[in-house]
This record gives structure tokens, sequence and C-alpha cells, in this order.
């Protein structure tokens, strides 16, 4: 485990920081494969391809990110089932972009040391140090305990943070964007789950998919490493959370409102589901047009990384 966190990518759930000793061979025997061919023309003073070359290169990269795909999937054989579903969750594209970012205080990616050693022991589902024993609900309060418990209201406050979050973004491409809007009472024939008069969804935004349309969405954060969740895949948990979103309130929105219903889940670590990611994708491609400090969407993606 100590060689994979150090050694291997943040892209594999590692830290990047090489261990030049044990790479150094490795490394040179690669480049000397590498150049051997380019060499060998200087030497000859004859011609050679830069396809040659750049296919030389093409092949070192894909045997080394094999080495490290195989690395990590080897040590997940070997841990628990927790460790292992972190491990995945953490390879997930975006979901070590923090690691990889520059603590820019401007927007808000500098964390102090207290924040960083326990942001990098929740990614290995390590345990926080000066905890408490217990939880004032009465269970043992652990890291898993603390992101399901809703007691003192901080599963709430996850969630509504990341709602205006994205609100906020969404109202400087958007002109006409609510959080929290009220549903139009549905008739009885309506196929959803929620019928309920009153309902709201998170946020709505005018034209965010197609002109003149209102855009529904609604925000869940889910703990993968729940006892329930662990017994899925974790691409399944994202579908399951999906599932009961739009079986509450697709129809409805579409059927009432005459709008489209976006379910935006994340987990706990920051990472996303499917529709979600395609939300964030073009969120940032409007953000990109609309401003001028061309913000990309690592900087999106960033953004709900470090309110995780």
């Amino acid at each position: 485990m100590t060689n994979l966190r150090h050694f291997t990518p943040t892209r594999h759930g590692g830290l990047g920081v090489q261990i030049l000793g044990e790479r150094a061979q490795k490394d040179f025997a690669t480049s000397t494969k590498v150049t051997s061919k380019l060499t060998e023309a200087i030497k000859e003073q004859s011609l050679i391809a830069q396809d040659i070359c750049h296919e030389s290169v093409r092949e070192a990269k894909v045997c080394k990110e094999t080495e490290f795909r195989s690395n990590r999937d080897g040590l997940m054989r070997e841990v628990t089932p927790p460790v292992k579903r972190v491990l995945e969750i953490i390879s997930e594209k975006g979901a070590s972009s923090w690691l990889n970012a520059l603590p820019l205080k401007a927007q808000g990616f500098a964390l102090n040391k207290t924040e960083f050693t326990d942001a990098l022991n929740l990614r290995y589902f390590r345990e926080l140090r000066g905890l408490r024993s217990d939880c004032p609900c009465g269970q043992k309060f652990t890291v898993t305990h603390a992101l399901n418990c809703k007691r003192g209201g901080f599963v709430h406050m996850r969630h509504d943070s990341i709602r205006d979050l994205l609100a906020k973004l969404l109202s400087r491409v958007q002109n006409d964007v609510e959080t929290e809007p009220q549903l139009l009472p549905t008739p009885e024939e309506t196929a959803s789950e929620n019928t309920a008069d009153g309902a709201r969804l998170d946020i709505r935004a005018r034209g965010f998919w197609r002109n003149g349309q209102h855009a529904f969405f609604d925000v869940r954060v889910f703990n993968p490493l729940s006892a329930t969740s662990l017994k899925s895949s974790l691409k399944l948990c994202y579908s399951n959370q999906e599932r009961e979103k739009k079986r509450a309130y697709n129809n409805r929105v579409m059927q009432n409102e005459g709008g489209t219903f976006t379910p935006l889940v994340f987990t706990v670590f920051g990472t996303a589901s499917r529709e979600c990611s395609n939300f964030l994708k073009t969120l940032s491609m409007k953000l990109d047009t609309k401003t001028e400090d061309k913000i990309k969407l690592r900087f999106v993606g960033l953004d709900v990384n470090y309110h995780f």
C-alpha cells in the first residue's frame, strides 16, 4: 500500500511522488530502448521517420501504464472491501485533481496543514486523529458513520454547499436561475413516485439544455462506503441513485413543467455519475465561452472537489 501511495500516479490512486532509487534502472532501460533507433541513425548519419520515434514513445507509455494498472489491480485483490472501494473511487477521472492543482488562494484551492493531512487520510480510508469515540446519536464514531449520520446537520450542509456552488456557476451563464423551485401541482395520472403538492427540486435554469426550456436539477450525495453500497459495484451504485431520482421526478417535470430533469449524483469523495459528468462538462463549456478568464472543466471539477 505504501509503494502504491507514493509512486503510483494520482490517476491510479497514488500520490505521484517517485522513488528514484526504485525507478532509475527501469526508466534508464526504457529511455535506451526508445532512443535506440534515433541513436543508430545519428551514428550512421541517415534519415529516420518521425513516426518511428513517436511509435517507440507510445509503446513505452503503454508499458508504463500497464505496469501501474497491474500494481493497482494486484493490490485491490489483497485489501479489504472498503479499501478496495476507496481505491476504485480515487482512480476515477477527476477524483484526484485536487492533488495536482496549484494551491491558488483566489480559487479557494489552498489547504492548511491540518486540512491537507485529513484529506490524505480520508483518501486512503484511514482514521482521523483526535476524533471522539462516540457519536451523539449513540453509535460508535468512525469516518464512515460521520459521512452517514444526519445528527447535527452536516449531511444537509454538504448537500446545500454543492447545490449553492452549482447554482452560482449556472447564474454566470444563464439569466434565469432559481434554487429550490416549487413544482406545479400534479394530476393523479402523472406517472411519478413523488406527487406531493409543494415538492421542490434543487435548481432550475432556463435555457441550459435548450433555448427557452426549463432545466431542473436535483443534487444527491451518497456514501459509497456504506454497508448497502458495498454490496454493489460502484457503477451500479451510480445507476441506482440516478434511477431513484428519475422515478421520483422525471415524468412529473416532463409532463407538468415541460422541462428536462437531470439528477446530479456525487459521492462523498467528489466523484460524479455519468449524467452529472455530462452536466459539468456542458457547464464548463458554457463558462468557457461566457467568461474572459477561460474557466476550464478542471476548475469546475476542482471547485466541486474542494467543497467536499
